[in-house]
Parts: structure tokens; C-alpha cells; sequence
């Protein structure tokens, strides 16, 4: 577990800094392991990341700003958890600053309680992080290999074929 800490973090011992913290964190290269599932950091550290010059969209005129939200659980607490409600602002921040999400929810147990509330979280209506952040995202429900290799291709290929000449 430190090893892994410490390849995470770049080798700075005793840090446990959340990778969205605006001030002291670095993204992946400074985060905390932890057996959550943390929505709200990853969401607001990958949305974080457009504000960055690199990423803000005026040095790539044409491309689409997206991000690819992938995991095979709900928010720590549940869909109606402070968690949760936290990650859902996230999605209308990128609504605003015009990111798409596209998020796959990987269930390859076909759980019925983890489909339902991931289909809340996640998809595209208008509760889901998908369906509130607009802007051409889309939710993939997948409970196999192949279901998750056909998301992935359908992302790319939303991605490639919406960029200007």
C-alpha cells in the first residue's frame, strides 16, 4: 500500500492530498489511493483540467472538450448522498463551460440495484451526469467485455467525427 502511495504521489511520503485541490494538488500525480469511489474528485479534478492553458480550448480551435467517466460502482453513500449531489454539480459546471461527459457504468455481474442507480447517476436524463452536462455526452451501460470495447469505440468515434476540418 505505500508503494503504491508513493509511485501515485511521485514519491512525496505522508502525503494524502485530494487530487482536485486547487491550491495543493496536481492531479494524478498527487492523489490518494482510497477504496471509495470518489465521483466528486475525479469529476472536479478532470473538469479542473480545462482551465488549464493547455486545455482551455483557444490553443485547439475545433476540438471537443470531453471526459470519459468510467467505473463500476455509485458515488460513496449512494446516488442520493452528499457525494453524489456534489459530483451532479461538477456536471453543471461542464454544462457551462461546454464539456461533454460521456460516462460508462460497468456492472458485469448484471446486478439489478447497481444498473438502476447507476442509470440514475450516470445516464442521460436529466439527473444523470451525462444527460445534465449536455453537450453531445452520452451514458454506456455495459456488462461485458465486448459492451465496454463497443463504448469505448462509440466514443471515439463521437469524438473524432464532431472535429472541425
Amino acid at each position: 500500500q505505500s508503494q503504491s502511495l508513493n509511485i501515485i504521489t511521485k514519491g512525496a511520503s505522508g502525503s494524502t492530498i485530494p487530487w482536485s485541490d486547487p491550491n495543493s494538488g496536481d492531479g494524478l500525480y498527487n492523489g490518494r489511493p482510497q477504496s471509495g469511489t470518489m465521483c466528486y474528485e475525479a469529476m472536479e479534478t478532470a473538469r479542473r483540467h480545462f482551465q488549464n492553458a493547455l486545455y482551455d480550448g483557444l490553443s485547439r480551435a475545433g476540438s471537443k472538450r470531453s471526459i470519459v467517466f468510467f467505473t463500476d460502482g455509485i458515488p460513496s453513500g449512494g446516488v442520493a448522498s452528499t457525494e453524489a449531489t456534489q459530483t451532479q454539480g461538477v456536471a453543471d459546471q461542464c454544462k457551462t463551460d461546454g464539456i461533454a461527459i460521456y460516462s460508462i457504468g460497468l456492472n458485469m455481474t448484471g446486478n439489478p440495484s447497481l444498473t438502476a442507480d447507476q442509470n440514475t447517476f450516470l445516464g442521460n436524463g436529466s439527473a444523470g451526469l451525462s444527460g445534465r452536462a449536455k453537450n453531445g455526452g452520452r451514458y454506456f451501460e455495459c456488462g461485458s467485455v465486448d459492451e465496454v470495447k463497443q463504448a469505448f469505440s462509440a466514443i471515439a468515434r463521437r469524438l473524432t467525427q464532431s472535429q472541425r476540418q
